[in-house]
């Protein structure tokens, strides 16, 4: 008998003793599972942000 589980750490899923057929049958669908209830995270690209340059008019004094 085969008792498979889900290789997602973290996650508790067992089966039952399965019979070998039914067992590989099953694997497919763990891997359904897998997906769905497990996805991977996605990634977000950072962004950059753009600063304008300080400008600095003729004439003004130091505190300014």
């Amino acid at each position: 008998m085969v008792k498979l589980t889900c290789p997602v750490d973290g996650c508790e899923w067992e089966s039952q003793d399965l019979g070998p057929e039914f067992a590989a049958a099953l694997t497919a669908a763990l891997q359904i599972h897998e997906k769905n209830a497990h996805p991977a995270p996605t990634t977000v690209q950072p962004t950059k942000i753009k600063f304008e340059s300080p400008k600095i008019g003729i004439g003004c004094d130091p505190d300014q």
